[in-house]
């Protein structure tokens, strides 16, 4: 039994495979292999791992917002050998944060196409969360950033499951900010009172069920 090739259009760029693909997903890879192959006495045929920047988040102070990384490796690659690799990039802007992706990565006998898998990558897989966002959620915050992880790996169920438990961990913190600002405009006491009784109910969906539901 043959194994039939990958056509070109299933494979993607490796910038794009260390840029954009989750944990735990395998994928045909387009220029795989970098520089010119020599032969080894030893090995045979060698080439090397490319080494694309990368655009992703930087957290640090300087940048905060999408940087390039870069990587400064040198990984020989056998054709048709299969290898375990762990490529520490680093920001080129502030030259402190990393980013480092764990790969099983195989190159094909052309020396430039291959195939490769992301064992996970740190900091974790996933949209940068603004700092603003994690002051407000305050406590849940891992609750909150796992759900965000879920999401990004398409395990919507998942996601659903943590931001429901986020957003009954910050029931009262809403309800208090709502009856804040019903107290500042003068809203009708009854009204107050409504979100008083819903914000005492011990579930974020008993809750709102709870209040009068408007009309018309």
């Amino acid at each position: 039994m043959t194994t039939a090739k990958p056509k070109e259009e299933e494979r993607i760029p490796f910038e794009a495979f260390l840029e954009k693909s989750p944990p735990s997903v395998q994928r045909e890879i387009r220029g795989l292999g970098t520089g010119t192959p020599y032969y080894s006495n030893t090995d045979g045929t060698i080439r090397y791992l490319a080494t694309p920047d990368i655009n992703t988040f930087c957290k640090s102070d300087k940048c905060n917002g999408e940087r390039l990384f870069s990587l400064d490796a040198t990984i020989q690659l056998k054709p048709g050998t299969a290898k375990l690799v762990f490529l520490e990039y680093v920001c080129k802007n502030c030259t402190k944060t990393m980013r480092a992706i764990a790969l099983w990565v195989r190159v094909a006998e052309d020396l430039t196409n291959g195939t490769a898998y992301k064992f996970g990558e740190y900091p974790p897989f996933g949209p940068s969360t603004p700092a603003r966002v994690i002051s407000l959620i305050g406590p849940q915050k891992d609750l909150y950033l796992a759900g965000r992880r879920a999401e990004s790996q398409g395990m919507g169920i998942g996601a659903f499951a943590y931001y429901r438990r986020v957003i009954e961990g910050q029931k009262d913190r809403i309800f208090d900010e709502i009856i804040r600002v019903c107290n500042r405009l003068s809203t009708d006491p009854a009204v107050v009172e409504d979100l008083t009784n819903a914000k005492n109910e011990t579930q974020f969906s008993k809750a709102v069920w709870t209040l009068p539901q408007a009309s018309g």
